[in-house]
């Protein structure tokens, strides 16, 4: 490899262009249309490959190819492999919002963006290298341009950041190495050198010692000896390379994917769970997407297809708002005991492969893999029987126990006042204190809350109640109200036998199911008794706020009364939309039905 000649350095820097390429077309032969003269640019032109036509809508989940152009003037192939060796170039792309601009190295960068995909080019060993303007004459030669292509395939992540009109932003960055950092050899073999004598041995001395047997120790004196450091050199260091676009395309989602999962009610040992696969396309896409594989593994278990071996009639077209869904059946390897202390969560990878047919000859492909986690511990209250502690326990998940702590902690209870309006009677007592327990750092919401309607209402007229709100804390509030019905207390006697399959015995392992099951039954029973609504409510959700600080808000409940008599609700629902903080207001005024 000869080096450069004095100058051609600078040459090269100054004469060289970076541009990127997404061709519309995805079979492209790239050597072909570069074989043509009218493909090129000029050095004003808006593209170096001002005629291949370019994609104009780019797909989040994509796998898109990416050429990095590379112009530079007439060299001759040993100085131009030279300079490719030192050559490191990185493409990047970001995802930002409509008409934003990447911040330079002197700018802040204040605007939402984030990296998507970074990777660099490997291939500077065998490019393709086509000459532009060469001939016989030395002033077509001092015309002509170099042209050097690398592929790249990006994948187009999702950001997790939010964007309005999202755009992705193509950038390359170029450097120079420096001629000994380029040049520097590996040593392979690190043996002693050929006719170089070795250094003193500081322990020859004691190589006869008996007490030593066969051991012939050996301390070099270089080791142990002043070393005179070396003058420091200063090195050369990578250059920037200027003459480099950046290339924004508009992004959309072509689809997006979302897992679900329910709980089989049976008393085997070995549970399982359905996982509901869902597959939508976007309207954004305006295109025909066929969905080509769905992949589901699950480690430690088997998956199981409801829908066919490979779904229901895959490969599957779908168009723009369709919603495809997949079910399958998850069950884990060996069975799930309820109360031991490890973990029964289990890994489920979930492959999606898509074709979108944009046009005849633009086929983007779309790949979308992700991990989820399933939980196939067994529920600890699977009883259907005895009463119901939602009311008690609001923020309490489905598996946990239905008996509620005894008596609150101070880590865990915040406090809320209401009162009513006098207008009501002797029910209109101010209220004190409610606690409710959450989990979480403890807080007051700090809120009045006066609830004022008639005294009487007639059967089958609609009549509201007044809610006056006061936010007595020191920060702005965005509440929502939602009533919860009055229900009537089951009968928490438990009279169903345990069935014999489930008698402590030994254990002889999988127990195949009961064909009838006495718990069962006894639970279709109960659920059967279906109870008269006395009083609806027609204010499903009433939204308050944002409320300022020593702020107040009247809003309304409306109500219809179906049956005569006394009538109450359960308890009023205050959300806190911001911090996810509830309250329930359970000591409400009486309504009086006629």
């Amino acid at each position: 490899m000869q080096a450069a000649p004095l100058g051609a350095g600078e040459e090269f820097i100054e004469s060289l262009a970076l541009d990127t390429v997404i061709p519309h077309s995805s079979n492209v032969n790239i050597e072909e249309i570069l074989g043509n003269p009218d493909c090129y640019g000029e050095d004003s032109g808006v593209s170096l490959l001002p005629t291949i036509k370019q994609r104009r809508l780019l797909f989040f989940d994509e796998v898109v190819a990416v050429y990095v152009i590379l112009r530079t003037t007439y060299l001759g192939e040993d100085t131009l492999k030279s300079y490719l060796s030192r050559l490191a170039i990185t493409l990047d792309a970001y995802a930002v919002s409509k008409q934003q601009q990447l911040p330079t190295d002197g700018q802040s960068a204040g605007q939402p963006q984030e990296l998507v995909y970074s990777g660099k080019v490997q291939d500077f060993e065998d490019p393709l290298i086509i000459v532009h303007g060469s001939g016989e004459g030395g002033d077509e030669v001092e015309n002509s341009h170099i042209i050097t292509i690398w592929k790249l395939n990006a994948f187009l992540v999702r950001p997790r950041i939010r964007m309005q009109n999202a755009m992705i932003v193509f950038s390359l960055s170029a450097n120079l190495k420096p001629v000994e950092q380029a040049t520097t050899d590996v040593i392979e073999e690190e043996y002693l050198l050929s006719q170089v004598p070795s250094d003193l041995n500081l322990l020859e001395s004691f190589r006869d010692d008996p007490a030593l047997a066969s051991i012939a120790p050996h301390l070099s004196a270089s080791k142990v000896s002043r070393v005179v450091p070396a003058p420091q050199i200063t090195k050369e260091l990578p250059r920037p390379l200027r003459n480099i676009s950046q290339r924004a395309f508009r992004i959309v989602p072509a689809v997006s994917s979302r897992v679900r999962y329910s709980r089989l009610n049976t008393y085997a040992n070995k549970s399982s769970i359905i996982a509901s696969l869902d597959f939508d396309v976007t309207p954004f896409a305006d295109c025909t997407i066929v969905l080509n594989r769905v992949n589901l593994e699950l480690d430690g278990g088997d998956v199981e297809a409801l829908t066919g071996p490979h779904g229901t009639g895959i490969p599957l077209t779908c168009r723009p708002r369709d919603d495809i869904t997949l079910l399958y059946r998850l069950t884990p390897d060996g069975a799930v005991e309820m109360n031991s202390p490890k973990s029964n969560n289990r890994s489920l990878e979930i492959t999606i492969s898509a074709i979108a047919l944009v046009t005849g000859d633009c086929h983007p492909q779309i790949e979308i893999k992700w991990r989820a986690n399933v939980d196939f511990s067994a529920s600890l209250n699977s009883s259907f029987s005895g009463p119901s502690q939602y009311l008690q326990r609001i923020n309490r998940p489905p598996n946990l126990p239905a008996a509620p702590p005894v008596g609150p902690t101070p880590s865990s209870t915040f406090t809320m006042t209401s009162s009513r309006s006098l207008t009501l009677g002797a029910d209109a007592l101010p209220i004190g204190e409610y606690s409710h327990q959450r989990s979480g750092s403890s807080g007051d919401l700090g809120l009045t809350i006066t609830f004022s309607g008639p005294q009487e209402v007639r059967v089958g007229e609609v009549f509201q109640w007044e809610v006056f709100v006061v936010n007595r804390s020191s920060r702005p509030r965005k509440l929502t109200l939602v009533v919860i019905p009055k229900r009537r207390k089951a009968d928490t006697k438990r009279s169903a036998p345990r069935p014999p399959s489930s008698g402590s015995g030994r254990k002889i392992g999988f127990v195949t199911d009961a064909v009838v099951d006495e718990n069962i039954v006894y639970a279709m029973q109960k659920s059967t008794v279906m109870e008269s609504a006395e009083l609806v409510c027609l204010s499903t959700d009433v939204r308050i706020g944002p409320l300022a600080a020593l702020a107040c808000h009247v809003g309304e409940l409306r109500f219809l009364a179906l049956a005569p008599g006394v009538l109450n609700l359960e308890a009023v629902r205050v959300i806190d939309l911001s911090t996810q903080e509830t309250a329930d207001i359970r000591d409400l005024p009486s309504i009086v039905s006629l």
